[in-house]
């Protein structure tokens, strides 16, 4: 919900008509309402269809392919953003931390394969696999640190 807030926020650089976070936890859509930030938020599966038939230009998909299956997220994200429209993920690809393991997971070349298969062109900054530093600070007492993989596409 930070980078929705930081998208909202009149500072953040371009301007977005309108910035949707989704979650699936009802604490981090609270905490997130709580910022003050001029962003719409919403508590599901973001494979749902609450957005309705919104269709976005820029979709940010942080730590999500150990809770939701990852084809499936990728065809959402295809079916639901404009050409020309930019997706970045980020991942550690740790798929023993979700609530149950996902059907079919996926690594790093996988994803970039099925990205380009849904209309993605991946930028060549992000076209080899990364291992950036990432702190996940939980509570005051948890702190992880992981390095995940970045990756940015274009819809074609």
């Amino acid at each position: 919900m930070e980078v929705s807030n930081h998208l909202a926020s009149p500072d953040s650089g371009p301007a977005y008509e309108a910035v949707v976070g989704i979650d699936s936890s009802h604490d981090a859509i609270a905490q997130a309402k709580g910022a003050g930030a001029d962003a719409c938020y919403a508590v599901g599966d973001s494979t749902s269809c609450i957005t309705g038939g919104l269709r976005f230009d820029l979709v940010v998909a942080l730590n999500m392919l150990e809770l939701i299956e990852p084809l499936e997220l990728i065809r959402h994200m295809s079916s639901q953003t404009l050409p020309g429209a930019y997706v970045a993920m980020a991942d550690p690809y740790d798929f023993e931390r979700g609530p149950g393991p996902v059907p079919r997971r996926i690594d790093e070349h996988s994803l970039r394969a099925a990205l380009t298969e849904h209309g993605f062109e991946i930028s060549a900054d992000t076209a080899e696999p990364s291992y950036i530093p990432w702190r996940l600070e939980i509570n005051p007492r948890t702190v992880l640190n992981y390095k995940v993989d970045l990756v940015i596409g274009a819809r074609t």
